[in-house]
């Protein structure tokens, strides 16, 4: 189990294109969150502060969902997976191994977002002149929905790419489910479009009628376990190829 995890952690931490999705992500979301701080109009209420995370996290959750889409993807579109699964005792393991790199990755990234956002917002605010009233930010609360938020939404994207192993397509699913995808199944399922995967992670941040916080992790975490046995059961049927 060690080597598998020490060699998925290696994939992520030494892959420039780690780091340039990452500087990205924190730069778009600084730059985002200072000008809506420096041209503030709307009410200075004592909820800014935790909107602006937890805006935040939701906007660049998928820039940093990227790097799990490259650490399956990159293996199939390389050719590389059949030397990952020789050296491996068992196939689980390789799973598991890029479960938990990818959790610390993504952990990592949204904790650093979740700091940028509410750094650049107070310096845009305090460069506008706008005086905030005492607000209501329970850290450990904002901080930890946030990471979760984070952290499943790169959960669900590994999922799909272990099933598809095609980087382009993954890629585009990363994009097309959680934008398109599910708001037109909306049009269906009305108010139970909640219930989906993508949307039920969104309540975990953003208040929903339908899905609390703790009901949204819930149905997250369901689905994550389903889609794990699944990509487990065809990791050990399919061919490397």
């Amino acid at each position: 189990m060690k080597p598998a995890f020490s060699a998925e952690l290696r994939k992520i931490f030494t892959l420039r294109s780690t780091y340039v999705i990452s500087a990205f992500a924190f730069a778009l979301l600084s730059l985002v969150s200072f000008l809506q701080g420096l041209h503030w109009t709307g009410p200075t209420t004592n909820k800014i502060l935790s909107d602006t995370v937890t805006g935040g996290i939701t906007g660049v959750a998928g820039i940093g969902a990227i790097v799990a889409v490259l650490l399956v993807t990159h293996e199939y579109r390389y050719n590389t997976i059949a030397y990952t699964l020789t050296a491996a005792k068992s196939r689980r393991n390789i799973l598991i191994g890029k479960i938990l790199s990818d959790t610390i990755y993504v952990l990592i990234f949204s904790f650093i977002a979740c700091v940028a956002s509410l750094v650049f917002i107070r310096l845009g605010l305090s460069a506008h002149h706008v005086s905030l009233p005492v607000q209501n930010f329970p850290v450990v609360n904002i901080f930890g929905r946030c990471l979760f938020t984070g952290w499943g939404f790169s959960m669900l994207i590994l999922v799909i790419a272990s099933l598809i192993r095609n980087q382009v397509a993954s890629i585009v699913a990363l994009f097309l489910i959680p934008g398109t995808v599910e708001p037109l199944l909306g049009l269906l399922l009305k108010k139970n479009v909640a219930y989906l995967p993508f949307s039920a992670l969104n309540s975990v941040v953003i208040n929903n009628e339908t899905v609390s916080h703790v009901s949204g992790m819930v149905i997250t975490l369901f689905y994550l376990a389903i889609g794990w046995i699944v990509a487990w059961v065809l990791l050990n049927r399919r061919d490397a190829n």
